[in-house]
C-alpha cells in the first residue's frame, strides 16, 4: 500500500471514530429485547394473580353457597356445582375443586360427624380447596412452570 492510501484509511477510520450517527439506534437494540423481556414478564405475572383472584372467588361463592344452603345429609355436590359455574373456564384442564365434610369438640379433636363431644356441641366444617397450573409464556430463572395456583375456605355449619 502506497502512503496516500494509507494516509486516506487513516483518515476514514478517524473520522468514523468521530462519528456519532447511529449511536441512538444501536443503543436501543441493546435496550429494547430487555425492556421487551421486562413487559412480557410484568404481563404474564399480572395474569397469575388475576388467574388467581378468580380462583379466589370461586372458593368464596362455594363457601358462601355452603353457609346459605348447608349440605343434607354430607351431600356436598351442590358445593361443588357452585364452584365450578363461578371458576373460570379451564384452559390447561389441571383444575381441581375438592370439597369434604368434618367434625371436631370444642378443644379441636376430630370427631365422628354422628357423634359427640365431651366438652359441649361439635362444629361440623366444610373445606372447599381449588387448585389449578398455570402456565407462564416464557420460563423464568428460579419459577417453576407450570405454577401451582391454591386456594382454600373452611366454613363452620352449625
Amino acid at each position: 500500500m502506497n502512503g496516500l492510501a494509507m494516509r486516506s484509511c487513516r483518515l476514514f477510520v478517524a473520522a468514523f471514530g468521530r462519528c456519532r450517527r447511529g449511536t441512538a439506534t444501536v443503543e436501543m437494540a441493546f435496550a429494547l429485547p430487555v425492556l421487551a423481556f421486562l413487559v412480557l414478564g410484568m404481563f404474564d405475572q399480572g395474569s397469575k394473580i388475576s388467574r388467581n383472584m378468580q380462583l379466589a372467588n370461586a372458593v368464596r361463592a362455594g363457601a358462601q353457597y355452603a353457609m346459605v344452603r348447608k349440605p343434607v345429609q354430607g351431600d356436598l355436590s351442590q358445593i361443588v356445582g357452585a364452584i365450578a359455574n363461578t371458576a373460570p373456564y379451564d384452559e390447561t384442564g389441571t383444575q381441581q375443586i375438592t370439597a369434604t365434610m368434618f367434625c371436631e369438640c370444642p378443644d379441636g379433636t376430630p370427631v365422628v360427624c354422628t357423634g359427640t363431644c365431651v366438652g359441649g356441641d361439635r362444629g361440623a366444617y366444610v373445606r372447599i380447596a381449588l387448585q389449578e397450573d398455570y402456565t407462564t409464556l416464557l420460563n423464568y430463572p428460579g419459577l417453576d412452570n407450570p405454577i401451582r395456583l391454591a386456594n382454600e375456605a373452611t366454613v363452620r355449619l352449625n
